[in-house]
């Protein structure tokens, strides 16, 4: 568990302020591939900081690189957020 929150806040940490190096088509690939698929599982932790976390590094990725990420936006959009909203367990 503190394994998965240090490695979540190291991503986070690196995400919030990118590098133009971060924006070539390599990254974008491992993003697309790995990085996205660890969130979606994360997405779905009891722990409140690690869902914290997952939708702060989704934020990041929204801000930064939705010009590449199109597609994987729209999955957790609907997988997540919305599944969310409509879930009687959420409040305002």
């Amino acid at each position: 568990m503190r394994t998965k929150i240090i490695g979540l806040e190291l991503i986070l940490f690196v995400l919030e302020r990118p590098k133009k190096s971060l924006f070539r088509k390599e990254f974008v690939e491992v993003i697309k591939n790995s990085l996205c698929d660890g969130l979606l599982r994360c997405s779905v932790s009891s722990e409140r900081v690690i869902f914290q976390l997952v939708v702060s590094i989704f934020y990041c990725l929204f801000l930064h690189f939705r010009k590449y990420l199109k597609s994987i936006i729209l999955v957790f959009i609907e997988t997540i957020f919305l599944k969310l909203l409509d879930s009687g367990n959420s409040g305002y």
